[in-house]
């Protein structure tokens, strides 16, 4: 076999292999970083993803870094800097060239010169725009108790930790037992058990819509107050007192038997 076959051989692998990649469903580009940033190569696909023209990557190598979702762009500086390593995908919400946010997932190979400089990169990337929101919608789920639809004691973890590290601002805590839960499932059934659960946490939900109200345990309601005032969650407290008291006049064969307390706590900074 001669050169001009090996030549020819290997011109049509090379057209082969580009077929290929302008057939992928996913984006595939590289991008060079040394002596100056420019895109080498990017697929069709990118239109696809995110509406631009790979023409309009190839004029403007910063496209990218405009587009990208502000919270998301010290994610494209690790991309290009290696900061944060290869062995994980990237994650980064892109502005469609249509106005609205898709995510995009990048696995990138790193490339480095004979100094151990990054060099370029090639990169595979993919919309998981549905994937994110499906995510987040099982996530929203595991915040919910499923019978009486309040937030459930995942979401009361999550916000803990939250106000313990991140926020310092006054809150109140109520507490409340539902007392008369196990003599209503032993005597009427759990299926009246379920409604009288249901029914204390609609009116907690119609007294107090704007708080949040949390389905702690089996019989146990824990509802926070930001940004309070002591007398206000005191007087909040005596609110649902008087809730449930009108509550029991009009429907006694069901009553809400309650144990309640109160808590209060000020700003750090403040004590």
């Amino acid at each position: 076999m001669g050169l001009q076959d090996l030549n020819i051989i290997s011109q049509t692998s090379i057209r082969k292999f580009r077929t290929i990649l302008e057939n992928s469903n996913d984006v595939v580009y590289m991008y060079q970083l040394k002596p100056e940033r420019k895109y080498l190569y990017i697929n069709s696909a990118i239109e696809r993803e995110i509406g631009y023209a790979r023409e309009e990557f190839y004029k403007d190598p910063q496209l990218p870094f405009k587009i990208v979702h502000p919270d998301d762009f010290q994610v494209q500086i690790r991309k290009i800097t290696g900061t944060s390593g290869y062995n994980k995908p990237f994650q980064a919400r892109f502005v469609h060239k249509n106005g609205y946010y898709i995510w995009c997932e990048d696995r990138v190979i790193p490339f480095y010169d004979e100094n151990g400089e990054l060099e370029k990169i090639e990169g595979f990337s993919r919309d998981i725009t549905e994937v994110k929101a499906l995510e987040k919608k099982l996530e929203e789920l595991s915040y919910y108790d499923s019978l009486t639809k309040l937030f459930n004691r995942n979401y009361y973890e999550k916000i803990e930790e939250k106000l313990n590290t991140a926020e310092d601002r006054p809150i109140g805590i109520i507490v409340c037992d539902l007392d008369n839960l196990k003599i209503v499932n032993d005597s009427l059934g759990h299926t009246c058990g379920d409604q009288l659960l249901i029914v204390l946490g609609n009116l907690l939900k119609n007294l107090l819509g704007g708080e949040t109200i949390v389905r702690y345990g089996r019989d146990e309601f824990v509802i926070l107050i930001k940004n309070t005032k002591e007398n206000d969650v005191k007087a909040i407290y005596h609110q649902i007192r008087k809730e449930i008291e009108n509550y029991n006049k009009h429907y006694p064969h069901l009553p809400i038997e309650l144990s309640m307390g109160w808590s209060f706590s000020q700003l750090q900074s403040a004590s």
